[in-house]
């Protein structure tokens, strides 16, 4: 009888999920001065991996995704493009793990904590409704006087 084990469960979280994958922000000293950098260590077959399936939604991808994003606004920040792609590869492997812990496919708007914009409508609904339990929290809030 051959048992099938999840290989999320070796890991206590994603952070050492992404730990194993090599691409998890260290800390490296040299004497005095504290810099961050990524890891060199980790699964080299899976840090390729990643790597190669990170590289075409940065570089090929016509349209926008938020994995493109990620890596523009690291190199508006004066990442080399090296330096910026660990990033975004962590940020796949992060997905990856929880697609994989909780069996559930990929979906970018879940992954990313994007939320589709309200309609103008629905935010004037929320704010007549908020409205209307704030005059009733005043209301128990203020003692009528008899």
């Amino acid at each position: 009888m051959s048992r099938q084990v999840n290989a999320t469960n070796r890991f206590r979280n994603y952070r050492r999920y992404v730990a194993y994958t090599g691409y998890y922000a260290g800390l490296e000293r040299s004497q005095t001065i504290d810099r961050t950098r990524m890891s060199r260590r980790g699964n080299r077959n899976l840090k390729r991996a990643y790597f190669h399936i990170a590289a075409p939604l940065v570089w090929f991808e016509r349209g926008e995704n938020p994995y493109k994003a990620m890596f523009e606004r690291k190199t508006a920040a004066g990442h080399p493009w090296y330096g910026a792609m660990p990033f975004v590869c962590a940020a796949l492997a992060r997905h990856i793990y929880h697609c994989l812990k909780f069996k559930q496919p990929y979906d970018v708007e879940k992954a990313f904590g994007e939320v589709s914009p309200a309609s103008e409508q629905t935010l004037l609904d929320l704010q007549v409704d908020l409205d209307e339990q704030f005059e009733v929290m005043e209301a128990h809030l203020i003692p009528e006087e008899a």
